[in-house]
């Protein structure tokens, strides 16, 4: 560990806990001026706090209220920075699936643009439309990533959210914490999410991958020198689509859009199974 100088900043272990439970929550983002940082699974993280730094700490988790801390409230000793955060009340949708049709939406290419990728840290998120046909009723099956052979096999969380009304990705749809383990490079990798019946809305949902931290064996260095961490995720050319999605850490959602650089804009490599009602 490298030694850190009082003067510009100061390292505090933090661990964000369910207020009723005190169970740690996983995999929660801690957003402070321009900086960033995620927990690992069991919630805790290290918050590297500028010097002088008197402002608010925003607390994010998947299933949690939104909480702010102010950062005057930290302390040297890790015991007492306990970050405890409400759940949310989540009315769930009772769904029948009956039978029906399976339809591919999302990404229709088979393989990525020669040494294409996305490739993140933990935290950051990229996700990408699934809308069906003709504004069909359907549930999703099963959602897929192509897993390109420059990263690792790490476990990323899936996450699926409504579009708000900026085109943006919104609430949380999928409110469990849903970790998949490619088991494959240089292929599609597939996870079934039928148990959690989920109906596509008409105007369409995003499926996003979020790179979590779970072990430090998963960072690497990539061949331009930069550090990054887990499974990579093939970038390709589909004309169905424009835009995507990225999130980076201590910053909102950014819709992506490379055709102004390329003529040409390539696409994370994210597909979904559906199943339209009879």
């Amino acid at each position: 560990m490298g030694f850190v100088n009082p003067l510009f900043s100061q390292n505090f272990e933090v661990q964000v806990k369910d207020f009723k439970t005190k169970d740690p929550i996983p995999y929660a983002v801690m957003l402070f001026g321009k900086e960033g940082s995620a927990a690992d699974a069991n919630g805790k993280a290290i918050l590297e706090i500028r010097a002088g730094f008197r402002g608010e700490i925003h607390v994010k988790a998947l299933g949690y209220r939104d909480t702010i801390i102010p950062a005057t409230l930290l302390k040297p000793v890790p015991a007492k920075n306990i970050f405890l955060l409400q759940q949310q009340n989540h009315q769930l949708q009772e769904v029948v699936i009956k039978p029906g049709k399976v339809i591919q939406v999302g990404h229709n290419k088979e393989n990525p643009i020669l040494n294409s990728r996305c490739h993140l840290k933990p935290g950051y998120q990229v996700g990408l439309l699934m809308k069906t046909p003709y504004k069909e009723t359907a549930f999703l099956k099963d959602v897929s990533f192509y897993i390109t052979h420059h990263g690792n096999l790490a476990p990323f969380r899936i996450r699926i959210y409504e579009i708000s009304e900026d085109g943006l990705p919104g609430k949380d749809i999928l409110t469990q914490t849903l970790l998949f383990s490619p088991h494959k490079r240089r292929s599609w990798n597939s996870v079934n999410i039928q148990e959690y019946e989920i109906l596509v809305p008409e105007n369409g949902l995003i499926v996003a991958a979020e790179w979590i931290f779970t072990d430090s064996s998963y960072y690497l260095i990539d061949s331009a020198g930069n550090l990054k961490y887990g499974a990579s995720i093939g970038l390709g050319y589909d004309k169905s689509f424009a835009d995507y999605y990225m999130y980076y850490l201590n910053d909102k959602w950014r819709k992506e859009n490379w055709s102004a650089y390329t003529r040409k804009s390539p696409t994370p490599m994210i597909r979904a199974s559906v199943i339209t009602a009879k």
